[in-house]
């Protein structure tokens, strides 16, 4: 039975990074990896509790461990990007950390016009995409063809809709490889891991969009099949800006759809997909993540008594 007391606090002893498991424990081991080594101490744990400084991955106001309201909720170092806003209970969810990292100046300012408090903000980068920037995730396919990354969100956030992958006409099919990310991930791999060869990449509203910007990878978004779909229509929020103003390769029918995917192949990443990255999850965050969230959590833990 889940509970919503919070325990009573003492003097944080450690550091404890949560990973509850399940499908996206490959995720968070990537982002702890990237701030591990840079740590004077920590601890991996399941689970939150009372006596050391929590890093949470998750900002759902219910625990993965306990199934009642998160315990403990110190530092929020998300496993995705902030890109999905869709309702009021995001501000809660944000306001519940005492602590927050956040990829870049994008999502600052996006949360202190929200109301979220300054002290509270850190840009911290993304510190699962250090392994990438830093040469250490080999490529993941073995062919001479141009690759094209097909990397949808999750359709329990979504819910379930035709597989765009399908749609991909049989020419660009027989010109490229095409890669299908089963959202989070493909086996022990992430969407990162093919991008960082990737000619296109095809997504919606998935964290996906970012990492690809990140690495130089255009994005064909399938438009005309958004406008039954929620979380990229709150004011001021990442998707809304995205889709409105149309950044990237934007198709508007299924006939439109092969010319966004072979003009997106033959120009690459426009400026305006640069300029939105680079306010969003800046060049220089980019390898150095881990270094910087490790900082400011540290410096989170000796403000507690650490």
């Amino acid at each position: 039975m889940g509970t919503d007391v919070q325990p009573e606090r003492v003097a944080p002893r450690d550091i404890g990074f949560i990973n509850p498991g399940g499908w996206y424990s490959v995720i968070v081991d990537r982002i702890i990896d990237g701030i591990a080594p840079h740590m004077t101490t920590f601890r991996r744990l399941s689970s939150a509790g009372p006596n050391v400084l929590n890093v949470h991955f998750f900002r759902e106001l219910k625990d993965h461990a306990t199934k009642g309201r998160r315990i403990c909720p110190d530092f929020h170092v998300s496993h995705g990007w902030f890109q999905k806003v869709d309702s009021n209970v995001f501000w809660e969810q944000i306001d519940q950390f005492k602590d927050v990292g956040v990829p870049g100046p994008f999502t600052e300012r996006y949360l202190l016009e929200g109301g979220i408090q300054k002290e509270k903000v850190h840009i911290i980068g993304h510190p699962g995409m250090d392994a990438v920037f830093q040469g250490r995730i080999a490529k993941q396919l073995r062919t001479e063809k141009r690759i094209v990354v097909v990397a949808l969100s999750h359709s329990s956030y979504l819910g379930t809709w035709k597989d765009i992958s399908e749609l991909i006409p049989k020419p660009i099919r027989i010109l490229t490889e095409v890669v299908e990310i089963v959202h989070p991930v493909r086996g022990w791999m992430i969407a990162r891991d093919y991008l960082q060869h990737a000619a296109v990449c095809i997504s919606d509203v998935s964290g996906t969009i970012f990492e690809a910007w990140a690495l130089g990878v255009p994005v064909v978004f399938p438009s005309w099949r958004q406008d039954d779909r929620k979380g990229w229509k709150t004011p001021g929020s990442p998707l809304t800006k995205i889709y409105e103003e149309e950044i990237g390769y934007h198709a508007g029918g299924e006939h439109d759809f092969e010319r966004q995917i072979r003009k997106a192949m033959a120009e690459g990443i426009t400026n305006e997909e640069k300029e939105f990255i680079e306010d969003y999850f800046p060049f220089a965050l980019h390898g150095f993540s881990g270094v910087i969230a490790a900082e400011k959590i540290e410096r989170a833990w000796k403000r507690r008594g650490g």
